[in-house]
């Protein structure tokens, strides 16, 4: 009787990015998919994978179901293989790495495919259950502690482990980049710009949705490996197409942009861009997604009845700082804005539907998270983020359930730039908070207020609401209900947005940014 085993690894975050040093990021990153994926023999390291492992301890005892995103699934001829293959390969990883925390679960052949599939995930969610409530010693308050607070250890990281790491990303992203606009590289440093540090980077981080019930609809290992592959097919197609249109042979450039691959697992995207390239770069690829998965479900069976809209949807999330800026929390920031993003969801008919996020993160120093609503007699709204993301134009560029369109978005700021002083602006936002009366006083001895005022009632239309000194009223019965202020991600976002039609790349004044924040 053969056996299943099903491989993953907990806390990858805290592993990944467990000091600052962005090459060793990238180095843990790739070191998780050695261990837990199926690897071709020219990706592979030097000193030891998962893959090699297999071939050497048990050539012709074991085939890979299903291997990607981080974690694999491979039959075992016998039970006794699979006991064998489970003890000697974690010890394996337990002696090269013992902050790494690997599971690995078996199930015997019994069941169809999801059967198989649900015992094996149940089994691995038992064993991490059972090490949660584990006391976990990170030092004994002798040693000497590293950047992130934690005891320092000796890493078994030699040279050919750090370049099998940076030469496969290197490699597998090399041919989604345009070489003439883009720069790849693993230093963070190669983002600074000035002497003074206000170099800022732009953290993307993009994931699929409803990807769950996709694969809960696949009817077997067979199609799971297919619509994993499928879908990775899709999202770097999707990558590369945004890029090629964010900086297409037209759009002059003075010089190349820099560019780092954080992580491509699936529907999974983590990238580090130049901050004022970053959101433009990150709604790119969330229209190349709905393009690409349009094409290609047209002409396959298993995404055509998998995908139950027209196209796959996606959400991103774009934390912005500058280039030092403590990286784990950065990659947190973007994940978080993500999850975010994912939230507007609720808000469209049958889920369906691509977000963006962003934030501008002012320094390591904690300070509080910009206020979204406050509630009152008129409920008052300070952001219009998240926006919706689509691939054709939208018919109502913001919905009377308060969903602005990135493109109306975008069209207002390029107009707001043009006409009006934004520096002049920059008083308003201490106004947002104090409430309607003190804003609207402002605006109302603000030379720009009626210009602002026309500029948001044509671009984003008065189906909504009542457009009045640039922000949205909606009423009830003829009541005020709720007030929304674009203003203030206008003024957020702009030093951080280059717009090509304004200005050729590398003109933009960007001396400013910190009196913006």
């Amino acid at each position: 009787m053969a056996v299943y085993a099903y491989i993953d690894v907990a806390r990858k975050q805290e592993f990944i990015y467990k000091n600052n040093k962005l090459r060793d990021n990238l180095h843990n990153s790739f070191l998780i998919k050695a261990i837990t994926e199926e690897l071709d023999r020219p990706d592979r390291p030097e000193d030891f994978c998962l893959s090699a492992y297999l071939e050497q301890a048990h050539p012709g005892q074991f085939a890979f179901v299903y291997s990607g995103g981080g974690n694999s699934i491979i039959r075992l001829d016998t039970p006794d293989i699979g006991k064998e293959f489970v003890r000697k390969f974690s010890s394996a990883v337990l002696r090269r790495h013992p902050d790494l925390e690997l599971y690995i679960s078996l199930v015997g052949d019994d069941g169809t495919d999801k059967q198989l599939i649900e015992n094996l995930h149940k089994a691995a969610d038992e064993q991490k259950n059972r090490r949660r409530s584990r006391c976990r010693r990170w030092t004994y308050g002798v040693e000497k502690i590293d950047e992130t607070g934690q005891a320092v250890r000796k890493e078994s990281k030699n040279s050919s482990e750090t370049k099998a790491a940076r030469e496969y990303l290197k490699e597998k992203f090399q041919a989604l980049v345009p070489p003439a606009h883009f720069f790849i590289t693993t230093e963070l440093k190669d983002y600074k710009k000035d002497e003074e540090g206000k170099s800022y980077i732009g953290v993307i981080a993009i994931d699929g949705n409803k990807m769950g019930e996709m694969v809960a609809g696949a009817s077997g290992f067979a199609e799971i490996k297919e619509l994993s592959n499928t879908i990775e097919a899709i999202y770097r197609e999707a990558v590369r197409d945004a890029l090629f249109s964010c900086f297409a042979p037209d759009r002059e450039r003075t010089r190349r942009i820099c560019i780092t691959p954080v992580l491509m697992a699936g529907d999974d995207i983590c990238l580090i861009v130049e901050a004022e390239q970053a959101i433009e770069i990150a709604a790119a690829i969330l229209r190349s997604i709905q393009m690409v998965s349009g094409r290609k479900k047209q002409n396959n069976s298993l995404l055509g009845r998998l995908i139950a809209g027209d196209y796959l949807t996606a959400c991103a999330g774009v934390a912005i700082a500058r280039y030092n800026y403590p990286f784990f929390e950065l990659v947190q920031a973007a994940e978080g804005l993500c999850s975010r993003a994912k939230e507007a969801l609720y808000k469209v008919p049958a889920n369906k539907g691509s977000f963006i996020d962003w934030e501008v993160l002012p320094g390591p120093v904690p300070v509080a998270r910009p206020q979204y609503a406050r509630s009152g007699p008129v409920k008052e709204i300070f952001h219009v983020k998240p926006l919706r993301v689509d691939r054709t134009v939208p018919a109502e560029p913001v919905t009377a359930q308060g969903i602005y369109h990135y493109d109306a978005f975008i069209d207002f700021l390029r107009c707001v730039r043009q006409q009006v002083s934004t520096s002049s602006l920059a008083e308003c936002r201490k106004h947002f908070y104090a409430g309607w009366e003190q804003y609207r006083l402002f605006l109302e001895f603000h030379k720009d207020s009626g210009k602002l005022t026309e500029l948001a009632e044509r671009i984003f239309g008065a189906k909504a609401g009542v457009w009045e000194y640039a922000a949205l009223t909606t009423k009830q019965q003829d009541v005020p209900f709720s007030r929304t202020y674009i203003l203030n991600d206008i003024l957020e976002t702009s030093p951080f947005i280059a717009l090509q039609e304004e200005e050729e790349y590398g003109g933009t004044d960007l001396s400013n940014r910190g009196a913006a924040l």
